[in-house]
C-alpha cells in the first residue's frame, strides 16, 4: 500500500495580483494566462496553483506530511504586501492509494460479483472496473487497485476490506 497522490486545498482569503506576482517571484513563479487562469508557485519539484481569488490547490503530494511544509514554505514565498492574517491551512481534497493483490482478475466476473449497481465496467472505454462503495477503487485485470478518498484511514480499511473480499473472489 502506497500513497501516490495527495491533492490538497485551501484559501489565502485575499485576492491575488497574479501578474504581480509573477513579477516579484521571477524564475519561482510561472504565470501564462494565455495557458491557464492560474499561476504556478514553485516550491523544488512541487507546484502550487495559485488563483486570483486567494484558492490554491497542492497536487502530486507522496505524503500527508508534506502539507504542513508546503503551506508555511507558500506563506514564506508570498510577499509581505499579500495579507496572509486570515489564510487558511489546506484541507484534503483526494488521497490516491496504490496496492495490489498477487493475482490476475476476470473483470467481466468480478463486475458481477461486486454488483453490478456498484460497479462501472466498460472496457472500450478504460481498462480498468471502477467500484464504489464507502470509497471509489479502480481494479485492473493484472491484480493492481487505485483507492480514492479523503480520509487515509477509512481507505486503509475499505481497501483492507476489498482485498480479503478479492482473495475469496
Amino acid at each position: 500500500m502506497k500513497i501516490v497522490n495527495v491533492v490538497a486545498s485551501g484559501s489565502l482569503n485575499t485576492k491575488i495580483k497574479l501578474k504581480e506576482l509573477d513579477e516579484i517571484l521571477g524564475k519561482s513563479f510561472e504565470f501564462d494566462p494565455e495557458k491557464y487562469h492560474c499561476g504556478y508557485l514553485k516550491l523544488g519539484n512541487r507546484k502550487i496553483s495559485i488563483f486570483e481569488s486567494g484558492k490554491y490547490i497542492m497536487i502530486g503530494l507522496k505524503d500527508l506530511e508534506e502539507l504542513d511544509f508546503l503551506y508555511k514554505k507558500m506563506k514564506e514565498m508570498l510577499p509581505n504586501n499579500i495579507n496572509l492574517s486570515e489564510a487558511k491551512q489546506p484541507s484534503i481534497s483526494n488521497i490516491v492509494i496504490q496496492d495490489e493483490i498477487e493475482r490476475c482478475l476476470d473483470l467481466n466476473k468480478l463486475s458481477i460479483y461486486l454488483g453490478l449497481e456498484n460497479v462501472v465496467y466498460e472496457p472500450e472505454e478504460f481498462p480498468g472496473l471502477t467500484f464504489k462503495n464507502e470509497i471509489s477503487f479502480n481494479i485492473y485485470s493484472s491484480g493492481k487497485i487505485l483507492a480514492f478518498g479523503k480520509d487515509i484511514e477509512n481507505i486503509k480499511k475499505e481497501l483492507s476490506n476489498l482485498k480479503s473480499e478479492l482473495r475469496s473472489f
